[in-house]
This record gives C-alpha cells, sequence and structure tokens, in this order.
C-alpha cells in the first residue's frame, strides 16, 4: 500500500463511523470519569500489522478493541494517543440528523497533518484532536498463548455473572467482597460472590478443561465488558499473575486481580429439610411479602413457617407480625412444621437471581441457618441467604 497525502494531511486509516464507535466505547470501559493521572483519559490508538487497534487502561483494566473495517494505509507502523471523550464526542455529534443505519455508514478517517497533529476526518471536515505524550502512556499487556485461553457460551456466562453479582458486597472498605472469584478447571468455570450475609456459586460449561487456576475479579468492570461488549462467543484465560483475560468479538479485556483472600465458602453449606415450591405462586406472594416487610420494618426479619404441604409468609409491619399469613402450596417431608427468618430485601434479590424453572427449592433448617435456594431445572446455580433469628412469641 502507498501512503496517501493531500493538500498536507497524510492520511493513516480509514473505517466507518460505527466501527470505530462501537471499539471506542469497549475502550472506554476502562477509562474513569475521574483518571488518576490526565494521561488516562485518552486512548492508545495503533496500527500495526494491517489493523487498527484503539485501547484503554485505567492500570487495573485494560481493554483493546479492533476496528472491525478499518483499513490501513500506511505500511509504516503509526501510534498515538488522543483525548477519548474528544474523539467519541465528535463521532456523536457528526451523527446528528442521520438515522442510526446512515450515520454508521459513514466513513471517517485518521490523518496526521503536516505540523504532527492527529486530526478526525469525518462528516467532510478535519478536525484536530487533543493528543497526549505518547511516553507518558502506560505500557499495554500483550495477548497471551491462544493455548491458555478456552471457550465459554458467552450467554451462560453473562447469565452467571448477573445471577453471580446480586451477592456481590458494595462497601468499598472491604473490597475483597466486591470481587467475584473465578474458577476455571477440568469440570468447567465456577463463579462465587459473597457480601458476608448471602453467596451465590454457579457452574458453567467449558469447551476444553484445563489445570485448575483461580482469580479474583473486580465485579463491576467484568459485568460492565459482559453486558457492553457485543460477540458471538468468549474466550477466557486466567494468567500466572491471576490477571483474568477475556475476549469477546474484536475487544479483550484484562482485569488485574483483586488484592486480598477470599473466604473459603465451602464449609458453609445449607443442609436439612428439603422444601419444593411451585415457582409463580411463591414468586407473587413472596414479591407481597417481603415488600410489606421493607416498608414496615426494613431490619425485621420475613417468616417463613414451614409445613408438609405449605409454607405459610408472615411479613411484619411497623412493630408487629401479620397477624394472619398467607399459604404457599409446597411439599416439605418434615416431622413438624418449623419457622425460618430471611432478610426480605435478599429475597426479592433472589427471585430476580435464580434460573426459570417450574419449581424453587429450599434446603433449610429451624435456628437461623442458611437457606439454600435454587430451582429444579438449573441445580448448577445455588442462592445461599443467611438466616435470621425471629421474635420470641
Amino acid at each position: 500500500m502507498t501512503t496517501t497525502v493531500t493538500a498536507g494531511v497524510q492520511t493513516l486509516a480509514t473505517c466507518t463511523l460505527g466501527a470505530m464507535r462501537t471499539a471506542l466505547t469497549a475502550a472506554g470501559l476502562s477509562i474513569d470519569t475521574r483518571p488518576a493521572a490526565p494521561i488516562l483519559a485518552h486512548v492508545h490508538i495503533a496500527t500495526a500489522g494491517g489493523r487498527l487497534r484503539v485501547s484503554g487502561t485505567n492500570f487495573d483494566t485494560t481493554v483493546t478493541a479492533n476496528v472491525a473495517d478499518a483499513v490501513v494505509v500506511d505500511d509504516v507502523d503509526q501510534v498515538f494517543v488522543v483525548n477519548h471523550a474528544e474523539l467519541l464526542g465528535n463521532l456523536v455529534a457528526a451523527a446528528k440528523g442521520d438515522t442510526k443505519r446512515v450515520a454508521d455508514a459513514q466513513q471517517v478517517s485518521l490523518s496526521r497533518l503536516e505540523d504532527g497533529t492527529i486530526a478526525l476526518g469525518v462528516a467532510g471536515f478535519q478536525l484536530p484532536l487533543t493528543a497526549g505524550r505518547l511516553d507518558d502512556y502506560p505500557n499495554l499487556p500483550t495477548m497471551p498463548d491462544p493455548a491458555r485461553f478456552c471457550e465459554v457460551d458467552l450467554d451462560l456466562l453473562r447469565d452467571l455473572t448477573a445471577r453471580s453479582a446480586v451477592a456481590v458486597g458494595k462497601d468499598q472498605l472491604l473490597p475483597i467482597f466486591t470481587a467475584l472469584k473465578v474458577t476455571l478447571d477440568q469440570a468447567g468455570l465456577h463463579m462465587e460472590a459473597t457480601d458476608r450475609y448471602r453467596i451465590t456459586r454457579g457452574t458453567i460449561p467449558i469447551t476444553t478443561g484445563q489445570a485448575t487456576s483461580t482469580t479474583l475479579v473486580p465485579a463491576k468492570p467484568f459485568a460492565a465488558a459482559l453486558s457492553k461488549i457485543t460477540g458471538s462467543s468468549a474466550f477466557i484465560a486466567v494468567l500466572d499473575d491471576a490477571t483474568l483475560v477475556l475476549t469477546i468479538g474484536h475487544a479483550t479485556i484484562w482485569l488485574r486481580a483483586q488484592d486480598g483472600e477470599f473466604p473459603n465458602l465451602d464449609k458453609v453449606q445449607a443442609v436439612g429439610d428439603k422444601v419444593t415450591f411451585q415457582r409463580d405462586a411463591l414468586v407473587k406472594i413472596l414479591t407481597k411479602a417481603a415488600h410489606l416487610s421493607l416498608k414496615g420494618d426494613p431490619r425485621a426479619a420475613l417468616r417463613l413457617e414451614i409445613h408438609p404441604d405449605h409454607i405459610t409468609l408472615y411479613p411484619r409491619t411497623r412493630d408487629a407480625e401479620a397477624i394472619a399469613g398467607v399459604d404457599v402450596p409446597a411439599h416439605a417431608e418434615i416431622s413438624e412444621p418449623f419457622s425460618i427468618g430471611f432478610n426480605p430485601a435478599y429475597l426479592l434479590d433472589m427471585l430476580g437471581s435464580l434460573p426459570d424453572g417450574d419449581q424453587v427449592t429450599l434446603v433449610a433448617t429451624p435456628g437461623g441457618r442458611p437457606g439454600a435456594w435454587h430451582t429444579e431445572e438449573a441445580n448448577h446455580f445455588h442462592h445461599i441467604i443467611m438466616g435470621m433469628r425471629l421474635p420470641k412469641p
């Protein structure tokens, strides 16, 4: 290929507006609103190997995305850094007045002017971009050996992460509980989360097993990457330093492991009697009872009274428990009825986290011990909620 120079403008690469915007959106997942250093508000753009690559980092998270339909004009590799918000904002502004389909199909270009300024060509305009010092930009990670990756169904990974995130802690003073524990082994991909009061555990299959490797992934950027980056499949690897690498479509995400030691949750098991309900009936009544309890006293337990053929739910409103509860048909092999209390907000979260199924199963015992919830059709995912003490009658 030959270098194109027009009136002092050296065209480096061309692509469609939609492809560039997609790559910038992916890279932006690793750019903080208030970056730790001014240079981290920029994206690193490289034309190498015939590809146009856009990268962003905040040290803990790095995202690199190839612009899908880019044509690199110059044989010589070019590397520069420009302000992310400015570049993306120009693309968004240039799309105004057009339908998304028409706007995404527009051709855009990146060029270097005679004075070295990087310019964006869009909608017939040449717009100079604010550049940063390349020497100030952090070194970007290199792609690991492809043999280290295993393939996982992207939809299953998204579902597992969304359900596990319900139990992720929000207290930044306890950062270890804001992480997801991810383990890869011969049996599949295992994910755990806890905020000390509830636990989620789930497993999904992977196409190729590997030696056991475990990491603690910051839950927020991991979930954001899965929800914002599109693709048909995902490839995942855990490196020797516990960095998790995830490739989806044209984007690759590096997530540095969360520092600290995750608690051993293997000993936290819900044992006891198994109670099975029809899902629809349980969801309807439990949702109403939980909201009534939250409105009355959010700190009070919602009482579930377990009987052989039904359970009775007693919300707590204001300073007193409901005089009469509502029954939900159930099946429990128990010798005598017992009651167990749960945080009503956690029960609502549990309902949203459980996979679809005709039945919901609770494994629990009296006395404030943990209770495990799952659906019969999806035993690979369990939601464990710590029981609450009930007031004495």
